[in-house]
């Protein structure tokens, strides 16, 4: 978990340094979804052996899941190239 920890703050801070950049996309998605992952594993394991009131007792889930949450990247801002909108108005004419 360590070393999960150390790679997942290296590459949320190579994306941050980056901005914007579509580069880094994949990078934050495979994070958001590793730190995702190891908060369901959390979530199942306190649910299916302890029931609802074991999710308490278990709270890691209540650390893992803002992390997944904040690292998935937001969606990209239109590239102005006139694609899109030319997808949208020939689906609309036909």
């Amino acid at each position: 978990m360590s070393c999960t920890l150390l790679l997942s703050a290296a590459a949320l801070a190579m994306a941050a340094w980056a901005g914007r950049s579509p580069r880094h996309v994949p990078m934050r998605r495979l994070v958001a979804l590793s730190w995702g992952a190891f908060g369901a594993v959390f979530l199942v394991v306190a649910t299916v052996f302890g029931g609802p009131a074991m999710l308490w007792q278990l709270p890691q889930w209540t650390l893992l899941l803002p992390v997944a949450l904040l690292a998935w990247p937001p969606r990209q801002p239109h590239s102005g190239d006139g694609t899109a909108c030319a997808c949208i108005e020939s689906t609309r004419r036909g």
